[in-house]
This record gives C-alpha cells, structure tokens and sequence, in this order.
C-alpha cells in the first residue's frame, strides 16, 4: 500500500494524464502547456502514454522541447513532475486508465489528445466536484435522446451546452475528458470489459454509476480554452462505431441514467437453474384474459443468473431466460433503429468468466452480492422475484451451494432497497433535480417463488417453503398482515406485538398459520392494556376474504358492540373460521344480536363462546342466545 492510500479530505492532489497515438504535435504541445501552468490547483504530476504510436518521433521532440523549458524554470519553480512513458505495444483506450491506477494523487484528470482545456481546467473541476455534483466531470458528452428505440438518435448530438456561459449538464457518458476520484478506478473493473478495442467512455461511466451512486456530468470546464487543431481521424467509424452501439446497449440499456428513458423491466427473477425458469416461463404461458394468478401480473420479465459454469448449465439458462423474455415482451433496450442490440437476460458471469480456476466458494460468494446489486441498481424494476428452496431440502441439506446462493441473493436485495435511489436528471431540459439531495429508497417488492407459491419479501420472515393447503394461501398470510399494519397506522393505534409475532413465527417455519390467540388473560402485553373496538374493526377488515384462519379468540378483552358489529359482518361472509370465542368482553345486547343474526348466515362456525357477557342485562344468558342461534341455522 502507498504511504499516502489515506488521504486528507481536504486533499486536491491531481495527476494529469495525456494520451497521444494520432493526434497532431501542435495540439500536444498546447494540451502539455496547459498541464503544466494550471492556476489554483495543485497538479502534482503530469504523465504522458504514447502506446505504439505511428507518430511517436514527433510527440517524443515536442515532449523534449517542453520538458527543457521546464527545467530552465520557464513553467515556474513548483510546475508538475513530468514523465513520459512509451511502449511498442498498443494498450489502447483503457491503457490510460490502467496507469490510472497507479497515481499517488486524490484526483485524476485523463485527456484525449483532441480535447482542449486551459489553465483554469482543474481549478474549476476540483470546484465541481467538491461543491455542486461528486461525479464524473468533463467537457462535451454524449446524451441518448428519448424514445425505446430512439428513432432520432444521432451518434454525437448537440447537447445544446451554451459555449458563452459556465454550464454544465448530466451525461450519459464523456467524450475527452474525464476527472474523477483515483479511488474510484477500483470500480472501472468491476465488470469484465466487454472489448479493449473502444469504449472505456461508457464503461467508465457505467460502472462508476452501478456500483457507487455516480453520474457523469460535462460542460464548459475552462473559460477560455485555446483551439486544438483537427486532428483528421477518428475512431468512432465502420465495426468500432457498432461495436460502441452494442456497449450503449449493454451498459447504458441497462442503466437507470438513460436520458430521459424510464426503466422498462417491470420483473427481474433471480434464478439459479433453467428449470425454474422455464417453469415460471409455462406458468406465464397459461393465463388468459381474465387470470388473477400472481404470475399473471409480471409484466415484462428479465432473468438474471450467475452465470458460472462450474456449476450451473450457463447454454441452458441463456435459452430459458429467452424464452421467459419472448413470452413477456422484454425487449425493449434497443437504442438504435439499424443496430438491434436488446437485452434479454442479464448473465452476471461469475468469477469473470473464469470457470476452469478453482475459485472459493467465499470469493464467489462475496462477488455476488455487488454483482446482484448492481444490476438491480441499474435495472430498478417494480418486483424482484428469487427463488427458494423447500424447508425439507434445506434441512437435508440438499441443496447445496445453490442454497447458499439464493440466501446472498435475498441479502443483496435488501441491501438494494435499503440504498438511497440514484437520480435522474429532469426530463426534457438536462438539468439536475431540485430534490435530488433528498434521499429516496427503491421502492420495488421482493417477492420469494416456489412452483406456484410466493410470499413477499422479509429479510427477517421465511426463508424457505414447507408444503401448504393451496397455492396461494402463503400470499394471503402476508396481505393480512400488511393490511392490519396499514390499519392501525391509519387509526394511529399501537400494532399488536402479540399478533404480528404470531404470524411472523408461523411464516419463518414456512407453516401456514390456522388459529389466532389473543386472549387477554393469557397474553402478557395484553393484560395492561387489552384490545378494544378499535382493534376489532382493523382485525376483521384485515381478515376479508380470509384464507387460512380457522379459530380465533379474543377472549378477556373489552371489545363492546362497535366491534362485535364488526365481527358480525366479517362473520356473514367467512367460509373459513370454526371457531370463534368473545368470552369476557364488554358486548352487550346489541352486539349479541348482531352476532346471532351473522351466525344465521354463516354455515360453517362449528364452536361460538359468547360467554361472560352483558347480554340483556340479565335478562338473556349469553350462553343460552349462542346454542339457541346455533341450533337454529344447523
């Protein structure tokens, strides 16, 4: 490790790195002048790479000429260490940002050699990126219009950036220049570069925005630039230019940043065999028009897997996630008209691809978790849906590091949803939102899928499925829940520990739960503080259409006539309960009839204890009004 690895936060330290190969040697003699006299800034070092250069006897005389001048002390007495580094191999675009690496300062300031910047370049940048956006910051970029596809897509637009003023845009990536964090380099190879040929601009901004939050920014970053001469070539042509369409496509496509282009994944399923994709694939394939089935409603479905070869049949997933994508309508990445390049899965190719090197499962493990996050980052779809295994295999043991993977895959997701959202820019004008300060998490539901079971998403509930009475009772579990929260929020009422514990044990066993105790006298956060109307009205509301409940008791509480009406409504359409006990609360006589009448329409409650009541003030027994009902309607 470098003794400076921990720098001051005050630290404006940069290097400037120059990259010559075609380029004229007058714009490279301006482009190192101005490197070495910037103003304000604290440029330590100024590094030049001629790799493989056709030209490089006329860049390395100009490189001389400068340096001399240097030592005569013409750029004055504190002006940038300057190095020169050659090589008869060409490294290409991303060779820069290899040596990048290497830079003992806080900042980085990398330069095509067209790209004109004056003495106040760093100055200025070091004021962007400190006081208005952290990101990637430079000249002129490239924005994507808006429209999947864009039919008006041209490769370098006009951005429009007012030449007169010092403003800046966001971009979806630069073109020339780029000043960012040294640190962040770590993250430029995160993800396998697709081809070295071209495209480290899109790569860059890429990745810096899936893995740390960043967007790249571009405008005026010097006030009075000098003008570069043409430098009569260039390398956006033929297989390069498509070869960069390809990369917009897989990169920014599946970005979040696009301009001005919203999202188009409604549903991405985490998978980690094909079998379970082409199950969900056939499932989809079986609604009709009027199907309420969960798997009805996914909308455009993209799988994303590990990719990794060692264990997973990497052909055969490809082909599953095709076929879910065909069935769903997924494709809808393609950029451009003529260059058809959509986006079909997402294959996070684990290990780099390396699948003959015996890589630890730890490692592997590890890798996964920004992997993940990145593309759900990147995508941000409406739903997450991953696959689990039945409680019995888990606890045979049986499903091997593929368990283990689908655990870090619940774990990534909440990491994701636990993350502010990275933000646009506003539609139409490419300017930052005003409220982009303001901290907003993902708001996509993790749903967990077995067969045709799935439960919504708890980093803290199941995770694994036992076998259930139907299909879709797991979801109606969750929904009660949810729904009993959302009332007592809205009542401003307390939530029940006593309930939600119950339940909550009930689904972490991957068991269906049947019976409700609430019993006052039994409870002990109920004793002090028992439940009443309230209560009531929020239970029976939650409990419509109730699935799984058979018995629910709500014995000693004070629950009065309100919420006996309640439970009388509830009762005239419940198919489920057998068993129903109010012993002990506060219902008198107009809450008794209101139960009788209910219990003359329900067919199915077997057992009804209304004991213990203020029924008729003496003048009915409770008792005797439940088995009087009861005998009636059987």
């Amino acid at each position: 490790m470098r003794a400076d690895a921990y720098l001051p936060p005050d630290d404006y330290s940069t290097t400037i790195i120059l990259n010559v190969f075609k380029g004229t040697p007058a714009s490279f003699r301006i482009q190192l002048e101005a490197a070495l006299t910037q103003k304000n800034a604290a440029v330590h070092h100024v590094w030049v790479n001629a790799f493989d250069s056709p030209s490089l006897q006329w860049f390395e005389r100009e490189y001389n000429s400068v340096s001399n001048k240097q030592k005569d002390g013409h750029y004055g007495p504190n002006s940038p260490k300057l190095s020169f580094t050659k090589s008869t191999f060409n490294y290409k675009f991303h060779g820069r940002f290899l040596l990048g690496l290497m830079a003992p300062t806080k900042y980085l300031l990398i330069v095509d050699d067209d790209a004109s910047f004056g003495s106040d370049a760093v100055a200025n940048l070091v004021e962007l990126i400190t006081k208005k956006h952290r990101g990637v910051w430079g000249s002129f970029g490239h924005l994507r219009g808006s429209g999947v596809p864009n039919q008006e897509y041209r490769s370098w637009p006009n951005v429009k950036i007012n030449l007169t003023e010092y403003d800046h845009y966001e971009m979806d990536y630069l073109s020339g220049m780029w000043f960012i964090e040294q640190g962040w380099l770590e993250y430029f190879f995160k993800d396998r570069v697709w081809t070295w040929e071209t495209g480290e601009d899109i790569h860059l901004s890429a990745m810096l925005r899936k893995y740390l939050n960043l967007n790249t920014y571009g405008g005026i970053v010097s006030r009075n630039a000098p003008s570069l001469p043409p430098k009569g070539h260039t390398a956006t042509k033929g297989r390069y230019f498509e070869m960069r369409e390809w990369l917009a496509d897989h990169h920014l496509g599946r970005g979040n940043k696009l301009a001005d282009v919203r999202p188009t994944i409604d549903t991405l399923v985490y998978a980690e065999t094909a079998e379970q994709l082409s199950s969900l694939t056939s499932m989809i394939g079986s609604c009709g028009p009027d199907s309420n089935r969960w798997w009805c409603g996914l909308g455009k479905t993209a799988a994303v897997f590990r990719g990794s070869c060692r264990d997973q049949d990497v052909a055969a997933l490809i082909s599953a996630s095709k076929e879910l994508c065909d069935a769903t309508n997924c494709k809808s990445f393609a950029l451009k008209s003529e260059f058809k390049h959509p986006i079909e899965f997402f294959n996070m190719r684990q290990n780099f691809g390396h699948d003959h090197e015996e890589v630890p499962l730890h490692t592997t493990v590890a890798d996964l978790v920004p992997s993940l996050t990145g593309v759900l980052q990147n995508v941000t779809p409406r739903r997450f849906l991953y696959a689990v295994h039945q409680c019995r295999d888990v606890q045979k043991g049986a499903t091997g590091s593929a368990g283990v993977y689908l655990a870090v895959a619940r774990t990534a997701f909440e990491a994701f949803v636990s993350t502010p959202q990275n933000f646009k820019f506003s539609e139409g004008n490419h300017t930052i939102r005003a409220d982009s300060s303001v901290p907003h998490l993902p708001d996509t539901v993790g749903l967990m899928w077995n067969g045709e079971r799935v439960v919504e998403h708890n980093i803290f509930g199941v995770s694994c499925f036992k076998m259930a009475d139907t299909a879709d009772d797991s979801i109606h579990v969750m929904d009660f829940m949810d729904e009993f929260v959302r009332g007592c929020n809205k009542r401003s009422l307390e939530v029940l520990l006593p309930l939600t514990r119950q339940i909550q044990t009930s689904v972490d066993e991957g068991i269906i739960p049947t019976s409700l105790s609430l019993a006052g006298n039994k409870i002990k956060e109920l004793k002090d503080k028992r439940l009443h109307d309230e209560y009531a009205i929020v239970l029976m509301h939650a409990l419509n259409n109730n699935s799984f409940l058979k018995m629910i008791d709500l014995s000693y509480n004070e629950i009065g006539d309100h919420g006996a009406e309640a439970i009388a409504s509830f009762l005239q359409n419940d198919v489920r309960l057998r068993k129903v006990v109010l012993r002990s609360n506060s219902i008198t006589e107009t809450g008794g009839i209101a139960l009788a009448k209910a219990l003359v329409m329900n067919d199915f409650v077997e057992e009804f204890d209304i004991s213990s009541n203020a029924i008729g003030n003496g003048q009915h027994d409770a008792d005797e009004i439940a088995h009087d009902t009861l005998r009636s309607f059987r």
